[in-house]
């Protein structure tokens, strides 16, 4: 049958603080192996902010949102984490980006392991009792400065919206007056899942009545993405992207593209022909009346056809000795099929599918004189990522690229990869002025980083009882690690973190299971999309389930 398918405790001593009359902010860094390495982070970011939560002397309560903003509501929904048990007056915060910075701001989520990167659905996962603890953490310190200020037991203290209480004399002091004289000391208290609030005792998670804090500024328009940044004195891009990797163009007509009204200059270079100008419109017209001539005979992907290598993937599914890889294994499968009473078997694909996110790539670049140093402003899901790339490329050092988060016009994974802000910045560095890129979207669709075409061939053993006893699930598909994460590919032997994802059946008492996988190599630039691996290693999986319970005559649930 062919199916086309279209710890109790986080250990946060030992951290710096800063503290002044503007106000009180408290750093943490969330991850329990940079214990001790805090220091070292502000050693070498001295310059940026790194905290989690302060509190101005008028009461405002500024807490840093660790991840990117793409729709799904993390600028709401991770400082509201925080201020629950900071007990903080949810009308007087305030959230803003955290900068690149996975030493103080990564997720400690067992996917992540401290990287801060946007993505996978594990934003509240990873950092909902981090934030807590970081907010129950802040929220002491306060009570215990109230304490010292009044000479009462800080036993004595409750807190609510905004204010230290003490009940027995009435008295009560707000957030912000409390920043005038508090001290942060240099070792926080220790605070521990057990000192968190009961859900009963919440005020601000769980509650109804709490709006999204992006919706009015999308609604009124001034919610600011990528695409709206201006910076003085800057130029702008357009890119006419290359077919594939590897091949080089060639422009056929120079002279006759930098003679349209606006365009100041035409540069081929490894990704495309790019066409700077002082307007939109105008890099826009140079672009579309380049003529370039591609050579691809260095390029994986020259003759690739995405129809006939069908008939090449299902033959490698077929294969019994194509060169595979273990996904996930338990029991023996093969053996198991071989003695079941029926074989149930099924082949399902998934084209490549393209991200069509509502804002194409854009980014703002502007590098230093120096070249040393970069500002970089982008709706990125992996701002540390492109400040590593960023600053291998200028010879400098991360902590030089300065990520400017903004709103994320739509990411899904392809904003992931930082190509955008890779080219402005390459631009920006020869140009020496700043530089904003746009793609259309018909050149977003021709850069595209697409999921990749995958081929399944699933088979299941019954056993006379009909009883799901053998499963085998053989994927054929590009290795997305390969090109999204390279140094990962090449530490883990040759496996695909992202493409085998869903690929394990732990979830159902499968005697026995193989997963394996047929890595074909094809040059395209496959990336994560939605969901990575799970979208169609998943969706297979669980269409053949509802096809071997049929087989077997019962309900697919049962």
């Amino acid at each position: 049958m062919n199916h086309p398918i279209k710890k109790d405790a986080f250990d946060i001593s030992r951290r710096n603080f800063v503290a002044g009359a503007a106000g009180l902010t408290f750093s943490f860094a969330l991850d329990p192996v940079l214990t001790g390495r805090v220091s070292e982070a502000f050693a070498a970011n001295e310059a940026k902010l790194n905290a989690w939560v302060s509190i101005g002397t008028d009461g405002t309560v500024r807490i840093i949102c660790p991840a990117a903003e793409m729709g799904q509501g993390v600028l709401t929904s991770l400082p509201l984490i925080l201020a629950e048990e900071l007990d903080a007056d949810w009308s007087k915060v305030k959230a803003e980006f955290a900068p690149a910075n996975p030493k103080l701001y990564g997720n400690p989520h067992p996917l992540f392991k401290g990287a801060q990167i946007t993505a996978a659905s594990v934003s509240v996962p990873g950092y909902y009792t981090p934030l807590r603890i970081a907010g129950a953490q802040a929220r002491r310190v306060l009570i215990d400065s109230v304490a010292a200020h009044w000479k009462v037991p800080a036993s004595e203290l409750t807190t609510n919206r905004g204010y230290v209480i003490h009940a027995k004399t009435g008295r009560r002091i707000s957030y912000g007056d409390v920043a005038k004289f508090a001290q942060v000391p240099a070792e926080l208290p220790k605070i521990t899942e057990a000192d968190l609030k009961k859900p009963e005792q919440f005020r601000l998670i769980g509650r109804r009545n709490i709006g999204r804090v992006d919706v009015p500024s999308k609604t009124n328009g001034s919610a600011q993405y990528a695409i709206d940044v201006q910076v003085p004195g800057m130029i702008y891009a357009s890119v006419l992207e290359s077919p594939m990797e590897g091949a080089k163009a060639q422009v056929t007509n120079m002279e006759e593209v930098t003679k349209i009204k606006g365009v100041t200059r035409v540069l081929p270079l490894p990704f495309g022909v790019a066409v700077l100008g002082d307007t939109v419109e105008a890099t826009q017209r140079g672009r579309n009346a380049l003529k370039v001539n591609w050579d691809t005979s260095g390029a994986v992907s020259k003759d690739f056809d995405s129809v006939k290598a069908k008939e090449e993937y299902a033959r490698a599914g077929r294969d019994p000795n194509a060169k595979t890889m273990d996904a996930y294994k338990v029991g023996d499968a093969p053996a198991a099929l071989k003695g079941a009473a029926k074989v149930v078997e099924a082949t399902y694909w998934s084209e490549y599918c393209y991200h069509a996110q509502m804002e194409p790539m854009t980014a703002v670049a502007k590098v230093a004189e120096d070249g040393q140093s970069a500002d970089i402003w982008v709706g990125t899901q992996f701002g540390a990522l492109a400040a590593n790339i960023i600053s291998g490329i200028l010879k400098t050092t991360p902590d030089k690229i300065r990520i400017h988060q903004q709103m994320l016009g739509g990411g899904f994974g392809r904003r992931i990869w930082p190509d955008a802000a890779i080219q402005a910045t390459i631009l920006s560095n020869i140009t020496k002025k700043p530089v904003k890129l746009i793609l259309t979207r018909e050149d977003d669709l021709a850069a595209a980083r697409p999921r990749p075409m995958t081929h399944h061939i699933l088979k299941a053993g019954l056993d006379a009882n009909g009883k799901l006893i053998a499963w085998h699930h053989r994927l054929v598909s590009e290795n997305v690690d390969a090109v999204a994460s390279p140094p990962r590919f090449k530490a883990t032997g040759g496996r695909d973190y992202i493409g085998w994802r869903g690929l394990d059946q732990e979830f159902y008492s499968i005697p026995n299971v193989l997963a394996d996988a047929v890595r074909e190599e094809r040059g395209m630039r496959v990336h994560a999309w939605r969901g990575i691996g799970s979208g169609y290693n998943k969706f297979a999986a669980e269409a053949f389930l509802d096809e071997v319970a049929q087989a077997a005559g019962t309900d697919p649930l049962t």
